[in-house]
């Protein structure tokens, strides 16, 4: 299919002349153009269109269009455009036959008149105004309302999102605007039908759907991928000759669709010339598009003690199963406990929610529980964070869904003894199923998961405000690639998110909306000092402890805590991390100067918990979800 369109036109009128109307056109480019620069979809549009004009790119755009936008002087029978009027009735059936049509916004003054025409045409979803418009509201509403649609809200909550900037931004306003009308603003109140003075005032606009096909209206979304993966040759190519993990690097061909910068991650310069990358290489790219907590667990299936079929390829195996349930498991738990912080009614309608165990990690059932926080959260009507986790969650209910038959595979084996006698059958099976998960994981590659240390504010005289993040991009090939960012450039925002935490956003250059994944991943360097990105996870709480797992190593290794450097709790002090402070009794009792030295000892025994932030986070999630 070809690649959707979002098409605006705006009239304007040297008698009745709109200032905005080009701000408006270029607020909804900015708005839309990471999701135009990811190939979601096309932005196009004229700011001066006649009649004729209109009908050529409706017929050239055919079944492409999925937003049509109109912004200048209009009324509820006309559009005005360069050259004369576009009547409502001809225009509503040239829309209402792009059979691809998800919405036309009419931004102009009292368009309600067009609405039904347009719904009987069969166009799915209009927004249009009761009342005349201010110029800066008119701007400001669809400003807001295409920012709301590329950050994946839907359609109704993007309306709503937009009519909340306006209710804030407009309440004191003054009542003398230029208005968007074809006639004067008194002619155009005294035509105004009696059922429409009481209409929203403050507030003009409406969204008006289809009433047999309302709520899919409501929940419709922009598009958050492309139906472009690997070329078949690549493919092809995959399946032929790759002898190691090859299953696994076909998850690659989902995530290309979610991350267009995968394309042009396939080509390396040597020498000055392009060329692919070699097809052995592409592994790589699976690692270091997926947030390093899965990525760091699928680079171990590469290591020589995990390559051949044995249990221990198999434990890797399953403990990136595991692991990736986490992840989707701590993104719900995480969505879920924003969502009641901000609507203290929502706290009584969700079930009570426990923390795992140390007896029963390695048998809690992450995605069983996942699921049943997306029940939770689509029975009260909270959407999610990440949109695309509802299609996941959607076929995991289906029982006959590969990927449900894969999740039951795997827990079969992970609940099981791990070995059986046809290893090697048994290795490639749980590849299989893994590589499943994590084909349908793959629009991770489209987040950005970021470590966020502290934030510094430069507010320099006569500068725009700024923001600067001491944090690092989550995604890497090997530990050393984790590091907080040392070009201001890459560190300076608008906006700022939660500090001292590991946060998920859409896009790395927009972190107002981001979703805070502490306290159940954390960056242990951001509490404990040091350049890397160190990533824990949260793995089980015990006598009031709660513990975090190291990713360095898979989860069955990181359990048994050989070296004791893969667990950490949040007690633990500076201490802790010193060497020396593990000396037995018999040793102590060889030091001849103890008590030369004894002040200073008891000085430095007291430490305080470096964690302990984490522990009150923890606290305070249980207590806002033990309650009975």
């Amino acid at each position: 299919m070809s690649t959707p369109i979002i098409f605006s036109t705006f009239a304007n009128d040297k008698d009745d002349h709109l200032d905005l109307l080009k701000e408006e056109s270029s607020a909804i480019k900015s708005a839309l153009v990471d999701v135009a620069r990811k190939e979601y979809i096309k932005i196009e549009g004229e700011e001066s269109l006649d009649l004729n004009e209109l009908v050529e790119i409706l017929l050239k755009y055919q079944n492409q269009l999925l937003i049509f936008h109109y912004g200048g002087h209009a009324n509820g029978t006309q559009l005005r455009l360069e050259s004369g009027n576009a009547n409502a009735k001809g225009l509503a059936q040239l829309l209402g036959e792009q059979e691809n049509l998800q919405l036309v916004f009419l931004n102009g003054c009292s368009t309600r008149g067009q609405v039904d025409l347009l719904l009987e045409m069969g166009v799915k979803a209009v927004i249009a105004t009761s009342i005349p418009i201010a110029d800066p509201m008119a701007k400001d509403f669809a400003a807001a309302f295409y920012q709301a649609l590329a950050e994946k809200r839907t359609l109704k909550r993007a309306f709503l999102f937009a009519k909340g900037v306006v209710e804030s931004r407009y309440e004191n306003s003054p009542s003398i605007f230029i208005n968007r009308t074809l006639g004067s603003l008194k002619k155009q109140k005294a035509e105004r039908a009696p059922e429409l003075e009481e209409e929203e005032e403050e507030i003009p606009w409406g969204l008006y759907v289809q009433e047999d096909q309302a709520q899919a209206i409501y929940r419709w979304r922009l598009p958050f991928y492309r139906d472009i993966g690997l070329p078949s040759t690549i493919l092809s190519h995959i399946r032929q000759y790759v002898k190691t993990n090859k299953f696994l690097v076909l998850a690659l061909d989902d995530m290309c669709k979610f991350n267009e910068d995968i394309h042009h991650q396939k080509w390396e310069t040597i020498g000055g010339i392009d060329r692919k990358i070699d097809s052995s290489a592409y592994l790589n790219l699976v690692i270091r598009n997926f947030p390093w907590i899965i990525g760091s667990q699928i680079r171990l299936l590469r290591f020589e003690e995990y390559i051949q079929p044995s249990q221990a390829r198999l434990e890797q195996l399953i403990s990136t199963y595991i692991i990736s349930s986490q992840v989707v498991y701590f993104i719900m738990l995480s969505d879920l406990w924003n969502q009641i912080s901000n609507n203290a009614s929502l706290q009584q309608r969700i079930q009570p929610i426990q923390l795992p165990q140390e007896s029963n990690l390695l048998q809690y059932p992450f995605l069983e529980k996942a699921l049943a926080v997306f029940h939770q959260m689509e029975e009260a009507d909270i959407e999610l964070f990440a949109p695309e986790l509802e299609h996941f969650f959607i076929e995991l209910t289906n029982e006959k869904s590969n990927l449900a038959k894969s999740i039951q595979f795997l827990e079969a084996i992970r609940t099981n003894d791990l070995m059986t006698e046809n290893g090697a059958s048994k290795c490639e099976q749980t590849e299989k199923a893994l590589t499943i998960l994590l084909k349908r994981l793959a629009f991770l590659s489209g987040y950005s998961m970021l470590a966020v240390r502290d934030i510094n504010i430069d507010n320099q005289r006569f500068s725009a405000l700024e923001y600067e993040l001491d944090m690092g991009r989550m995604n890497a090939e090997a530990e050393h690639g984790l590091t907080i960012y040392d070009d201001a450039t890459n560190r300076r925002r608008t906006t700022y998110s939660n500090n001292r935490s590991i946060i998920l956003v859409s896009t790395e250059q927009k972190v107002h909306r981001f979703l805070n994944l502490s306290p159940f991943l954390m960056d242990k360097n951001t509490y404990k000092g040091g350049e890397l990105i160190d990533p824990h996870l949260f793995a089980f709480e015990k006598e009031g402890v709660y513990h975090y797992i190291s990713i360095k190593h898979g989860i069955f290794t990181a359990l048994k805590n050989e070296k004791g450097t893969d667990i950490l709790h949040t007690n633990m002090t500076d201490l802790d991390f010193q060497e020396g402070t593990n000396i037995t009794k018999q040793e102590q009792a060889l030091d001849f100067f103890e008590d030369e030295f004894e002040e200073e000892h008891e000085f430095v025994e007291e430490g305080i918990p470096i964690f302990a932030a984490l522990e009150r986070q923890l606290e305070q999630f249980k207590s806002d979800f033990a309650r009975l």
